[in-house]
């Protein structure tokens, strides 16, 4: 099957901030885990104030879906650092080391038996009289607010938690003393970006020891409906990890689901800038990102964590570090080499290394190391992206796609990108539609599309539904293949969310028949 890319050349100007019983499971107190449901788009899923994300703790089942379908059976936030030489970590697993709470000034943990530290949900439109939590909103432990002093709202719906490892009564998962972090938990998401959540984790050192070499990482173990056929890959360009139904005994609909880091711990860094939420920061640059291989209890060397053994500890530091049970690298095979990218071939071309043995999978993505004093404070800043397609070849490219728009968003308040075209080839025009993920109001977007092929020809660039009242203008470029698409927008104009911004037009009317067309934005 031929396949035609595409290339994009981006150019952005913004004139304003645009039930299974297969795993061993551990005791772990639902009552004292206050939870929320976010649900603000397709995305469904719980969200524990012991730091665990999508999982039922009463049924022990999966509990992140997309639609009505599974996708997500466990997942959470995980922490190691070297105190005095000894190597302390925590973790929201099978079982947790977290619970709601704070740690005071004295470094005592805070652990009341109300629901005080429970997750709070606020949405678009909440106030003091519709909503307790709203009126509760915690700030005096955390929770953010706007200049006002209100309840500061992350996209449509918001979910914040604060939990912290420093109560030994609750620590189910490490037998080593806790690092006595103090976690504030921020989750959110749009309507009009439906099958997107965003995470933040701000972790705060409230000991009286400086953490060396602390690592900051993100577990998780997709279930994509049937947890038995799954494979995994990463992206280091992308800073992703995303899981994929195989093609193995496939019942459902083909899925997948990708964890991007859009903004790692920061270090200082003279000369650099990296980027935040709030913007860019001048000086600073994120920590190293990397994807550890991650299998489940049937690998050896790779397997999964065993709760409360005195290796538990040192096995998921090696992990953070890319390096198995015994602290052996990960091999690519077809390098030969050490890699800390595991699965990082392209599943679509079949090249490079790939996961060939569909089972259950699990995924970690890495942060760090870096050196965090008493007091101070480390950030993790992720996405999660889910999408159901026809093939998962279809699902693999738009969650790559959208990780690369989602990084883009990011850093120039807008991203672009497109998704596998299928249609019958001929003398005809098949239209790619060019899509945008913003975070605020733009006044003007301006991209160029150049098609690399010798039979295949654009012909033009047409508004879509979202741009035909904008001043839409085109320039063709015959020599170069290349189109330039120019949009200007009024106030009222292109809002937060996902949608179409333009169809290219092209001919292709001596291609080999195929209904598959893959290109990149």
């Amino acid at each position: 099957m031929r396949k035609l890319s595409l290339l994009f050349v981006v150019f952005l100007i913004s004139s304003v901030w645009g039930s299974d019983t297969r795993r061993q499971t551990f005791p772990t107190d639902a009552a004292s885990s206050y939870f929320r449901y976010f649900d603000a788009n397709r995305l469904y899923f719980s969200s524990y104030s012991n730091g665990i994300i999508g999982r039922n703790l009463v049924t022990g089942n999966a509990d992140f879906f997309l639609d009505d379908l599974q996708i997500i059976y466990l997942s959470g936030i995980f922490l190691g650092a070297k105190v005095n030489g000894q190597i302390r970590t925590s973790g929201a697993y099978y079982a947790t080391d977290f619970i709601g709470g704070m740690i005071d000034q004295n470094g005592r943990p805070v652990v009341p038996l109300d629901s005080t530290f429970r997750v709070y949900k606020i949405s678009r439109g909440d106030n003091n009289f519709n909503n307790p939590d709203y009126l509760d909103w915690p700030a005096q432990f955390g929770a953010p607010i706007d200049d006002l002093g209100r309840p500061l709202l992350f996209g449509d719906q918001t979910l914040w938690c604060s939990y912290i490892d420093g109560d030994t009564d609750y620590r189910k998962f490490n037998q080593c003393p806790p690092l006595r972090a103090e976690i504030h938990q921020t989750i959110w998401g749009w309507q009009d970006i439906p099958n997107i959540t965003f995470c933040r984790f701000q972790i705060i050192n409230k000991s009286e020891n400086d953490w060396e070499d602390a690592y900051v990482a993100f577990f998780a173990d997709p279930d994509l409906t049937t947890f038995s056929n799954d494979l995994t890959g990463s992206d280091s360009t992308l800073q992703l990890v995303y899981c994929y139904d195989s093609e193995k005994d496939q019942l459902f609909p083909f899925q997948a689901v990708g964890f991007t880091v859009l903004q790692a711990p920061l270090v200082e860094s003279p000369g650099d800038t990296a980027y935040t939420i709030f913007g860019p920061k001048i000086g600073f640059s994120q920590v190293e990102v990397s994807a550890p291989r991650m299998e489940d209890f049937f690998s050896d060397g790779w397997n999964d964590f065993p709760a409360w053994s005195p290796q538990t500890s040192t096995m998921i530091y090696n992990r953070f570090q890319c390096l198995n049970d015994e602290g052996n690298p990960a091999i690519d095979p077809t390098t030969g080499e050490p890699s800390k990218w595991a699965f990082s071939g392209d599943p679509i071309t079949g090249t490079g290394w790939l996961d060939a043995n569909p089972r259950d999978r699990r995924i970690m993505i890495s942060t760090g190391p870096l050196d965090v004093a008493a007091g101070d404070t480390c950030e993790l800043v992720m996405a999660i992206n889910a999408y159901r397609g026809v093939s998962f070849k279809n699902c693999i490219d738009v969650v790559r796609q959208e990780a690369g728009a989602l990084q883009q968003m990011f850093r120039k308040n807008v991203g672009l990108f497109s998704e596998i075209i299928y249609a019958n080839w001929g003398e005809q025009e098949v239209a790619i539609p060019i899509r945008a993920i913003n975070l605020v109001k733009l006044k003007k977007i301006e991209f160029d599309c150049q098609l690399v092929s010798d039979s295949v020809f654009i012909k033009m660039a047409i508004p879509t539904l979202r741009t035909e009242m904008a001043d839409f203008s085109t320039q063709l470029d015959t020599l170069n293949n290349a189109i330039h698409v120019r949009i200007l927008f009024d106030d009222n104009c292109l809002g937060i969310g996902k949608g179409d911004l333009a169809n290219i037009l092209f001919d292709a009317p001596t291609t080999t028949p195929s209904n598959e067309l893959n290109f990149m934005v």
